[in-house]
Protein backbone atom coordinates (compact mmCIF):
# COMPACT_ATOMS: atom_id res chain seq x y z
CA UNK A 1 0.00 0.00 0.00
CA UNK A 2 2.85 2.35 0.77
CA UNK A 3 4.00 2.21 -2.82
CA UNK A 4 0.75 3.81 -4.02
CA UNK A 5 1.28 6.88 -1.86
CA UNK A 6 5.01 7.05 -2.55
CA UNK A 7 4.36 7.09 -6.29
CA UNK A 8 1.48 9.58 -6.05
CA UNK A 9 3.54 11.98 -3.96
CA UNK A 10 6.56 11.66 -6.22
CA UNK A 11 4.39 12.40 -9.26
CA UNK A 12 2.96 15.46 -7.52
CA UNK A 13 6.43 16.66 -6.57
CA UNK A 14 7.67 16.23 -10.13
CA UNK A 15 4.46 17.69 -11.59
CA UNK A 16 4.03 14.53 -13.64
CA UNK A 17 0.33 14.46 -14.49
CA UNK A 18 0.42 11.19 -16.40
CA UNK A 19 2.07 9.35 -13.52
CA UNK A 20 -0.29 10.89 -10.98
CA UNK A 21 -3.59 10.07 -12.67
CA UNK A 22 -2.44 6.58 -13.66
CA UNK A 23 -3.37 5.50 -10.13
CA UNK A 24 -7.03 6.54 -10.55
CA UNK A 25 -9.75 4.97 -12.63
CA UNK A 26 -13.39 5.55 -13.49
CA UNK A 27 -14.82 8.99 -12.71
CA UNK A 28 -12.04 9.57 -10.19
CA UNK A 29 -9.48 9.80 -13.02
CA UNK A 30 -10.97 12.94 -14.60
CA UNK A 31 -11.78 14.50 -11.22
CA UNK A 32 -8.25 14.03 -9.93
CA UNK A 33 -6.75 15.31 -13.16
CA UNK A 34 -8.40 18.66 -12.38
CA UNK A 35 -7.26 18.49 -8.74
CA UNK A 36 -3.69 17.74 -9.83
CA UNK A 37 -3.64 20.69 -12.25
CA UNK A 38 -4.80 22.98 -9.45
CA UNK A 39 -2.38 21.60 -6.88
CA UNK A 40 0.70 22.16 -9.01
CA UNK A 41 -0.13 25.89 -9.17
CA UNK A 42 0.10 26.28 -5.40
CA UNK A 43 3.54 27.04 -3.90
CA UNK A 44 3.63 24.14 -1.44
CA UNK A 45 6.70 23.43 0.66
CA UNK A 46 5.00 20.19 1.81
CA UNK A 47 2.41 18.26 -0.22
CA UNK A 48 1.72 14.58 0.36
CA UNK A 49 -1.17 12.12 0.51
CA UNK A 50 -1.09 9.46 3.19
CA UNK A 51 -3.50 7.07 4.92
CA UNK A 52 -4.97 8.40 8.12
CA UNK A 53 -4.31 5.02 9.65
CA UNK A 54 -2.54 1.98 8.23
CA UNK A 55 -4.55 0.83 5.21
CA UNK A 56 -4.00 -2.90 4.79
CA UNK A 57 -6.68 -3.97 2.35
CA UNK A 58 -9.02 -2.85 -0.41
CA UNK A 59 -12.08 -0.81 0.56
CA UNK A 60 -12.95 2.67 1.72
CA UNK A 61 -10.05 4.29 3.54
CA UNK A 62 -9.59 7.66 5.21
CA UNK A 63 -6.82 9.65 3.53
CA UNK A 64 -5.25 12.97 4.47
CA UNK A 65 -3.61 15.51 2.22
CA UNK A 66 -0.87 16.98 4.39
CA UNK A 67 0.25 20.33 3.00
CA UNK A 68 2.06 23.53 3.84
CA UNK A 69 1.84 26.63 1.65
CA UNK A 70 5.25 28.25 1.50
CA UNK A 71 5.29 31.46 3.51
CA UNK A 72 1.61 31.31 4.43
CA UNK A 73 1.61 28.26 6.73
CA UNK A 74 3.93 27.87 9.71
CA UNK A 75 3.43 24.09 9.88
CA UNK A 76 1.91 21.38 7.66
CA UNK A 77 -1.89 21.24 7.93
CA UNK A 78 -4.37 18.69 6.62
CA UNK A 79 -7.48 17.94 4.59
CA UNK A 80 -9.30 14.63 4.97
CA UNK A 81 -10.81 12.48 2.20
CA UNK A 82 -12.27 9.01 1.80
CA UNK A 83 -10.83 6.97 -1.08
CA UNK A 84 -12.15 3.75 -2.54
CA UNK A 85 -9.08 1.53 -2.93
CA UNK A 86 -9.30 -1.36 -5.37
CA UNK A 87 -7.10 -4.42 -5.43
CA UNK A 88 -6.36 -6.35 -8.60
CA UNK A 89 -3.97 -9.25 -8.05
CA UNK A 90 -3.54 -9.66 -11.84
CA UNK A 91 -2.16 -6.17 -12.23
CA UNK A 92 1.50 -5.29 -11.99
CA UNK A 93 0.36 -2.41 -9.80
CA UNK A 94 -2.32 -3.97 -7.57
CA UNK A 95 -3.90 -0.89 -5.97
CA UNK A 96 -5.86 1.89 -7.69
CA UNK A 97 -8.39 4.50 -6.59
CA UNK A 98 -11.88 4.53 -8.09
CA UNK A 99 -13.63 7.08 -5.87
CA UNK A 100 -12.61 10.21 -3.97
CA UNK A 101 -15.14 11.90 -1.69
CA UNK A 102 -15.55 13.78 1.54
CA UNK A 103 -15.20 11.70 4.68
CA UNK A 104 -18.40 11.14 6.63
CA UNK A 105 -16.79 12.53 9.79
CA UNK A 106 -13.37 13.65 10.97
CA UNK A 107 -11.17 10.93 12.35
CA UNK A 108 -10.56 10.79 16.11
CA UNK A 109 -8.40 13.66 17.25
CA UNK A 110 -9.18 15.91 14.29
CA UNK A 111 -11.63 18.81 14.44
CA UNK A 112 -13.11 18.62 10.94
CA UNK A 113 -12.33 17.21 7.52
CA UNK A 114 -11.55 20.69 6.12
CA UNK A 115 -12.90 19.47 2.79
CA UNK A 116 -13.36 20.88 0.21
CA UNK A 117 -10.46 23.20 -0.47
CA UNK A 118 -10.42 25.35 -3.63
CA UNK A 119 -8.36 22.78 -5.52
CA UNK A 120 -11.17 20.23 -5.04
CA UNK A 121 -13.87 22.63 -6.26
CA UNK A 122 -12.54 24.56 -9.23
CA UNK A 123 -12.13 23.07 -12.68
CA UNK A 124 -9.27 25.50 -13.20
CA UNK A 125 -7.82 27.67 -10.45
CA UNK A 126 -6.05 31.03 -10.49
CA UNK A 127 -3.25 31.50 -7.95
CA UNK A 128 -1.52 34.81 -7.16
CA UNK A 129 1.11 35.04 -4.41
CA UNK A 130 3.07 37.84 -2.80
CA UNK A 131 4.96 37.51 0.45
CA UNK A 132 2.95 35.49 2.96
CA UNK A 133 -0.42 35.88 1.20
CA UNK A 134 -1.75 33.55 -1.51
CA UNK A 135 -4.94 34.59 -3.34
CA UNK A 136 -6.92 31.97 -5.26
CA UNK A 137 -10.15 31.91 -7.25
CA UNK A 138 -11.89 30.13 -10.09
CA UNK A 139 -9.97 30.94 -13.27
CA UNK A 140 -13.15 32.44 -14.71
CA UNK A 141 -12.47 35.37 -12.40
CA UNK A 142 -8.74 35.56 -13.09
CA UNK A 143 -8.83 39.12 -14.41
CA UNK A 144 -10.67 40.51 -11.38
CA UNK A 145 -8.53 38.43 -9.01
CA UNK A 146 -5.38 39.96 -10.49
CA UNK A 147 -6.97 43.38 -10.03
CA UNK A 148 -7.93 42.79 -6.38
CA UNK A 149 -4.79 40.94 -5.28
CA UNK A 150 -2.48 43.98 -4.78
CA UNK A 151 -4.96 45.51 -2.33
CA UNK A 152 -5.23 42.24 -0.41
CA UNK A 153 -1.44 41.98 -0.26
CA UNK A 154 -1.20 45.58 0.95
CA UNK A 155 -3.81 44.98 3.65
CA UNK A 156 -1.93 41.93 4.93
CA UNK A 157 1.37 43.80 5.01
CA UNK A 158 -0.24 46.73 6.87
CA UNK A 159 -1.81 44.49 9.51
CA UNK A 160 1.43 42.64 10.17
CA UNK A 161 3.52 45.82 10.19
CA UNK A 162 1.17 47.48 12.68
CA UNK A 163 1.25 44.47 15.00
CA UNK A 164 5.04 44.21 14.73
CA UNK A 165 5.36 47.88 15.75
CA UNK A 166 2.62 48.11 18.36
CA UNK A 167 1.60 44.60 19.39
CA UNK A 168 2.98 42.53 22.28
CA UNK A 169 6.10 40.60 21.28
CA UNK A 170 5.23 37.76 23.64
CA UNK A 171 1.97 36.91 21.80
CA UNK A 172 2.57 34.98 18.59
CA UNK A 173 0.43 35.86 15.59
CA UNK A 174 -0.09 34.22 12.22
CA UNK A 175 1.41 36.42 9.51
CA UNK A 176 0.26 34.57 6.40
CA UNK A 177 -2.95 33.25 4.87
CA UNK A 178 -4.60 31.75 1.83
CA UNK A 179 -7.40 34.04 0.63
CA UNK A 180 -10.21 32.65 -1.54
CA UNK A 181 -12.34 35.01 -3.61
CA UNK A 182 -15.68 33.41 -4.44
CA UNK A 183 -18.84 35.20 -5.72
CA UNK A 184 -21.11 32.14 -5.74
CA UNK A 185 -22.61 31.85 -2.28
CA UNK A 186 -23.31 28.12 -2.56
CA UNK A 187 -19.64 27.45 -3.26
CA UNK A 188 -18.47 30.03 -0.71
CA UNK A 189 -20.42 28.29 2.05
CA UNK A 190 -18.99 24.84 1.31
CA UNK A 191 -15.30 25.54 1.82
CA UNK A 192 -13.39 23.83 4.65
CA UNK A 193 -16.32 21.93 6.21
CA UNK A 194 -18.29 25.12 6.94
CA UNK A 195 -21.53 23.20 6.47
CA UNK A 196 -23.16 25.13 3.67
CA UNK A 197 -25.40 27.28 5.88
CA UNK A 198 -25.83 30.76 4.49
CA UNK A 199 -25.46 33.94 6.53
CA UNK A 200 -26.51 36.58 4.02
CA UNK A 201 -24.92 39.36 6.10
CA UNK A 202 -21.51 37.70 6.21
CA UNK A 203 -18.99 39.26 3.84
CA UNK A 204 -16.01 37.13 4.77
CA UNK A 205 -14.92 34.32 7.06
CA UNK A 206 -11.66 33.06 8.51
CA UNK A 207 -10.97 29.37 9.18
CA UNK A 208 -8.01 27.96 11.11
CA UNK A 209 -6.86 24.60 9.74
CA UNK A 210 -4.88 22.74 12.42
CA UNK A 211 -1.51 21.12 12.04
CA UNK A 212 -1.32 17.43 11.26
CA UNK A 213 0.91 15.74 13.85
CA UNK A 214 3.35 18.61 13.87
CA UNK A 215 6.64 18.04 15.69
CA UNK A 216 7.54 21.70 15.46
CA UNK A 217 8.21 23.67 18.62
CA UNK A 218 6.55 26.68 17.01
CA UNK A 219 3.55 27.80 19.06
CA UNK A 220 1.49 28.53 15.96
CA UNK A 221 0.04 25.17 14.95
CA UNK A 222 -2.51 26.34 12.37
CA UNK A 223 -2.86 27.58 8.82
CA UNK A 224 -5.24 30.46 8.11
CA UNK A 225 -7.81 30.31 5.30
CA UNK A 226 -9.83 33.43 4.48
CA UNK A 227 -12.95 33.29 2.29
CA UNK A 228 -14.41 36.52 0.90
CA UNK A 229 -17.60 37.01 -1.11
CA UNK A 230 -16.37 38.88 -4.19
CA UNK A 231 -19.90 39.52 -5.47
CA UNK A 232 -20.51 42.21 -2.83
CA UNK A 233 -20.21 45.95 -3.31
CA UNK A 234 -16.84 45.99 -1.55
CA UNK A 235 -15.52 44.40 -4.74
CA UNK A 236 -17.88 45.78 -7.38
CA UNK A 237 -18.61 49.45 -6.54
CA UNK A 238 -16.72 52.46 -7.85
CA UNK A 239 -14.87 52.58 -4.51
CA UNK A 240 -13.80 48.92 -4.73
CA UNK A 241 -10.15 49.67 -3.96
CA UNK A 242 -11.05 50.91 -0.49
CA UNK A 243 -13.63 48.16 -0.11
CA UNK A 244 -11.22 45.34 -0.95
CA UNK A 245 -8.51 46.75 1.27
CA UNK A 246 -10.89 47.25 4.18
CA UNK A 247 -12.39 43.76 4.19
CA UNK A 248 -8.91 42.30 3.72
CA UNK A 249 -7.56 44.18 6.72
CA UNK A 250 -10.53 42.93 8.73
CA UNK A 251 -10.25 39.26 7.77
CA UNK A 252 -6.46 39.10 7.91
CA UNK A 253 -6.66 40.63 11.40
CA UNK A 254 -8.94 37.72 12.34
CA UNK A 255 -6.42 35.34 10.78
CA UNK A 256 -3.56 36.75 12.85
CA UNK A 257 -5.18 35.53 16.08
CA UNK A 258 -7.32 32.71 14.73
CA UNK A 259 -5.10 30.05 16.32
CA UNK A 260 -6.60 31.09 19.66
CA UNK A 261 -10.23 30.45 20.55
CA UNK A 262 -11.91 33.89 20.52
CA UNK A 263 -12.36 34.79 24.21
CA UNK A 264 -15.29 37.12 23.48
CA UNK A 265 -17.18 38.02 20.31
CA UNK A 266 -16.89 41.75 20.94
CA UNK A 267 -13.12 41.46 21.23
CA UNK A 268 -12.74 39.37 18.06
CA UNK A 269 -14.89 41.63 15.91
CA UNK A 270 -13.82 44.81 17.67
CA UNK A 271 -10.16 44.13 17.00
CA UNK A 272 -10.82 43.23 13.35
CA UNK A 273 -12.98 46.35 12.86
CA UNK A 274 -10.35 48.52 14.53
CA UNK A 275 -7.66 47.13 12.23
CA UNK A 276 -9.96 47.68 9.25
CA UNK A 277 -10.74 51.34 9.98
CA UNK A 278 -7.69 52.59 11.88
CA UNK A 279 -6.27 55.75 10.34
CA UNK A 280 -9.44 56.47 8.36
CA UNK A 281 -11.46 58.84 10.53
CA UNK A 282 -14.04 59.66 7.83
CA UNK A 283 -14.82 55.98 7.22
CA UNK A 284 -14.97 55.35 10.97
CA UNK A 285 -17.37 58.27 11.42
CA UNK A 286 -19.60 57.02 8.60
CA UNK A 287 -19.53 53.56 10.14
CA UNK A 288 -20.66 54.98 13.48
CA UNK A 289 -23.97 56.10 11.94
CA UNK A 290 -25.16 52.55 12.66
CA UNK A 291 -25.34 53.53 16.34
CA UNK A 292 -28.18 56.00 15.85
CA UNK A 293 -31.03 54.55 17.88
CA UNK A 294 -28.99 51.50 18.93
CA UNK A 295 -30.18 50.08 22.27
CA UNK A 296 -27.01 50.67 24.29
CA UNK A 297 -26.64 48.82 27.59
CA UNK A 298 -23.36 50.47 28.57
CA UNK A 299 -21.38 47.26 27.86
CA UNK A 300 -20.00 45.60 24.73
CA UNK A 301 -22.53 43.44 22.85
CA UNK A 302 -22.95 39.84 23.96
CA UNK A 303 -22.00 36.97 21.66
CA UNK A 304 -23.85 34.31 19.72
CA UNK A 305 -27.06 35.00 17.82
CA UNK A 306 -27.58 38.28 19.67
CA UNK A 307 -24.34 39.63 18.23
CA UNK A 308 -24.74 38.17 14.72
CA UNK A 309 -28.30 39.37 14.42
CA UNK A 310 -30.26 38.73 11.22
CA UNK A 311 -31.15 42.41 11.29
CA UNK A 312 -28.47 44.22 9.28
CA UNK A 313 -28.75 47.48 11.22
CA UNK A 314 -28.52 45.79 14.59
CA UNK A 315 -25.52 43.69 13.55
CA UNK A 316 -23.75 46.75 12.16
CA UNK A 317 -24.28 48.48 15.50
CA UNK A 318 -22.82 45.50 17.35
CA UNK A 319 -19.72 45.59 15.16
CA UNK A 320 -19.31 49.33 15.56
CA UNK A 321 -19.72 49.28 19.33
CA UNK A 322 -17.15 46.49 19.56
CA UNK A 323 -14.71 48.53 17.50
CA UNK A 324 -15.25 51.49 19.79
CA UNK A 325 -14.22 49.38 22.77
CA UNK A 326 -10.80 48.78 21.20
CA UNK A 327 -10.63 52.31 19.81
CA UNK A 328 -11.26 53.76 23.28
CA UNK A 329 -8.38 51.72 24.68
CA UNK A 330 -6.11 52.96 21.89
CA UNK A 331 -7.11 56.63 22.17
CA UNK A 332 -6.96 56.81 25.96
CA UNK A 333 -4.05 54.47 26.72
CA UNK A 334 -2.20 54.09 23.41
CA UNK A 335 -2.10 51.43 20.70
CA UNK A 336 0.52 49.40 22.55
CA UNK A 337 -1.71 48.88 25.59
CA UNK A 338 -4.79 48.29 23.44
CA UNK A 339 -3.08 45.58 21.41
CA UNK A 340 -1.52 44.12 24.53
CA UNK A 341 -5.00 43.80 26.02
CA UNK A 342 -6.23 42.12 22.82
CA UNK A 343 -3.28 39.74 22.59
CA UNK A 344 -3.19 38.74 26.25
CA UNK A 345 -6.96 38.35 26.46
CA UNK A 346 -6.83 36.00 23.46
CA UNK A 347 -3.87 34.08 24.87
CA UNK A 348 -5.35 33.63 28.37
CA UNK A 349 -9.03 34.61 28.77
CA UNK A 350 -8.90 33.71 32.48
CA UNK A 351 -6.75 36.79 33.08
CA UNK A 352 -9.30 39.29 31.73
CA UNK A 353 -10.08 40.95 35.09
CA UNK A 354 -6.38 41.42 35.86
CA UNK A 355 -5.74 43.05 32.50
CA UNK A 356 -7.95 46.04 33.26
CA UNK A 357 -5.98 46.71 36.43
CA UNK A 358 -2.47 46.05 35.12
CA UNK A 359 -2.93 47.87 31.79
CA UNK A 360 -5.47 50.60 32.57
CA UNK A 361 -5.26 50.98 36.34
CA UNK A 362 -8.99 50.40 36.78
CA UNK A 363 -11.26 47.66 37.99
CA UNK A 364 -13.25 46.08 35.17
CA UNK A 365 -16.53 47.77 36.11
CA UNK A 366 -14.93 51.21 36.33
CA UNK A 367 -13.28 50.80 32.96
CA UNK A 368 -16.56 49.96 31.21
CA UNK A 369 -18.41 52.73 33.00
CA UNK A 370 -15.90 55.29 31.74
CA UNK A 371 -16.03 53.77 28.27
CA UNK A 372 -19.85 53.99 28.18
CA UNK A 373 -19.68 57.69 29.08
CA UNK A 374 -17.16 58.24 26.29
CA UNK A 375 -19.36 56.43 23.77
CA UNK A 376 -22.38 58.55 24.67
CA UNK A 377 -20.36 61.76 24.42
CA UNK A 378 -18.81 60.79 21.08
CA UNK A 379 -22.07 59.48 19.61
CA UNK A 380 -25.01 61.36 21.13
CA UNK A 381 -27.46 59.71 18.72
CA UNK A 382 -27.03 56.35 20.44
CA UNK A 383 -30.15 55.06 22.17
CA UNK A 384 -30.60 53.72 25.70
CA UNK A 385 -31.46 50.18 26.78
Amino acid sequence: MGRLFDDLNQALKEKDETAFISHFNGTAKDEQRKVFRNLVKVPFSVARFQPLREAAAAGYEDIVFVHQIEGADVVPVYEQYTWKLNFDYKSEYPFSVSEVRESDAPWTGLDATYYPAPWDVYDDMTVVKQGRIVVVSDKRYARSTQRYAPYIFRAGAEDVSFWDRKGPADVSVTKGAMVILEPNRKIYNRFFSRGGENDSLEAGSTVSVPAYESKSTERLQFGSRVIMDSSLSRFTSSTWRDGVQRISRHEIAHAMLAHFSPPATWLAEGFAEYMELRGDSSAAQADASSLNGYSFRGLPPSGGKDFYSDDARERAGNYTLSRLAVQYMAEKYGDEKALRFVGLFYADPANEEKLYVTLFGLEEGSFWSQWASWVRSEHPGIGSW
